[in-house]
């Protein structure tokens, strides 16, 4: 299974390439993804939970 690191160090798998895009900033407290591959950017200012 192929994975990607976090910002944390932490190894995320994933199984395949993503088909929804989101953007951390200006996006609010909570950012909801799909059931799908997402991916999801922003910089050091987003203060975000992701569901």
């Amino acid at each position: 299974m192929t994975s990607v690191v976090n910002a944390k160090g932490i190894p995320l798998p994933y199984t395949g390439a993503s088909t929804h895009w989101f953007s951390a900033t200006g996006a609010g407290p909570e950012l909801r993804g799909t059931s799908g591959n997402d991916s999801f950017w922003g910089n050091t200012s987003v203060n975000v939970t992701m569901y």
